[in-house]
């Protein structure tokens, strides 16, 4: 199952069946404490409570720096529509654990935040990993328009 990102509806991952593997692989360098907390606050993003979830994933995040970790905070604060915290973690994030995830939420934010160069940047980044069929792309071919229209 593939995660699409926007702000309005976003979901949080669920491990479905055909998720599972993909779930473990992105888990298996986490210590189990922290991915409780990840799990945790996953039912309270659910449940719309996305301080408390915020507080769990801070907590993950204070046991490990991992790429899972911070992805769940910035989706949380997307969600809290907290452009600028967001987009400070996702260049942590970015810096950490460059590739198509982080450039794609990076892009995102940016576009969001309409810093029209860096977002442009970004997705084309974005585009360098692609390598297979995604359904991001829809969105950020949408969004180069967009930025381009915006400049004229």
């Amino acid at each position: 199952m593939l995660e699409t990102f926007h702000p309005t509806t976003w979901t949080p991952e669920i491990s479905q069946p055909e998720t599972i593997p993909t779930e473990a692989k992105r888990t298996e360098s986490l210590i189990p404490k922290a991915y409780a907390f990840i799990v945790n606050a996953r039912v309270l993003v659910q449940n719309k409570e996305y301080n408390l979830a915020l507080n769990l994933l801070r907590q993950a995040s204070n046991l490990q720096t991992h790429a899972l970790i911070l992805k769940e905070m910035v989706q949380v604060l997307i969600f809290k529509k907290a452009w600028d915290e967001a987009y400070k973690l996702i260049q942590k994030w970015y810096i950490l654990y460059p590739g198509f995830e982080a450039s794609y939420f990076k892009a995102q934010v940016e576009y969001e935040l309409s810093f029209d160069d860096y977002s442009l940047q970004s997705y084309f980044e974005c585009l360098s990993h692609v390598d297979s069929e995604k359904i991001e792309l829809f969105d950020i071919f949408k969004n180069i328009g967009n930025i381009y229209v915006r400049k004229r």
